[in-house]
């Protein structure tokens, strides 16, 4: 982690002037995409779309979520492995996650939300979440048409791609025990999406892993969001990135 060749991950800005299709600013954000995505399998992407009062939101609602009881938590379940609700070690002492399948929909939402909050009291956390969801799903329809037609590929077969794209929102929470060192919470792995977009709340806990086989602590800008290449798409061979994550606890 100490190679002064990469310390820090590319940075690319996802402002409005970067954001228009056919503008000398989407071009050049293009450019740093695919170049980024072949060399490290991922990016910082710098996304004020998400206002510092819409994460706090969120980490707050989040907080109140996983702060429910273990066997309320439960009831979020899926058919799809670990699409709802798991527990690493059963008790929710260590990690735990929380998903929402289909999170651009805001009835999806209200789902989870209805199930653990029967009675209306969740501070509207639907909205909260939901507006966080789409604000992501934007940001991943752009890096993916960039990706298309960085590579020449017809409009067409990008727009089928997005159509069939099934967006899951998954929170993750990690807890520290008091130990003065440094903590694997999970263990390192690809994500077999196409792609990932991960954040955090206040520790800078998240690792990549780069085809050098060097592994670089992130460090997160504000609004900042690390986009990363999933198994589907491998630009070339190794250009996706594993990550974990490590704390320093204290």
């Amino acid at each position: 982690m100490d190679n002064p060749k990469l310390q820090k991950l590319p940075v690319i800005n996802f402002g409005k002037e970067n954001l228009q299709h056919g503008t000398n600013g989407w071009s050049f954000a293009r450019n740093e995409v695919r170049h980024a995505l072949e060399e490290c399998g991922c990016f910082l992407a710098v996304y004020d779309a998400v206002s510092f009062k819409l994460r706090d939101s969120v980490f707050s609602a989040l907080e109140k979520l996983f702060d429910l009881p273990a066997e309320t938590k439960k009831k979020n379940t899926s058919d799809r492995g670990l699409f709802g609700y798991f527990s690493i070690d059963g008790d929710s002492s260590n990690h735990e996650s929380m998903g929402i399948e289909n999170s651009t929909d805001i009835e999806e939402v209200k789902k989870l939300s209805k199930l653990v909050w029967p009675r209306g009291n969740d501070d509207n956390f639907s909205g909260i979440i939901h507006e966080c969801a789409n604000l992501m799903s934007e940001l991943e329809e752009v890096v993916i048409r960039m990706v298309y037609e960085s590579y020449g590929v017809e409009k067409l077969k990008c727009d089928s791609h997005l159509d069939s794209n099934m967006h899951l929102l998954r929170f993750n929470r990690y807890i520290s025990h008091g130990v003065d060192e440094k903590t694997v919470s999970s263990n390192a792995h690809t994500d077999k999406t196409f792609i990932t977009i991960l954040t955090e709340s206040r520790e800078n806990g998240l690792e990549v892993k780069l085809k050098d086989g060097q592994w670089v602590p992130v460090d997160f800008l504000p609004s900042s969001f690390v986009v990363m290449a999933g198994e589907a798409a491998m630009v070339r061979p190794g250009a996706t990135a594993e990550y974990n994550l490590v704390f320093i606890e204290f």
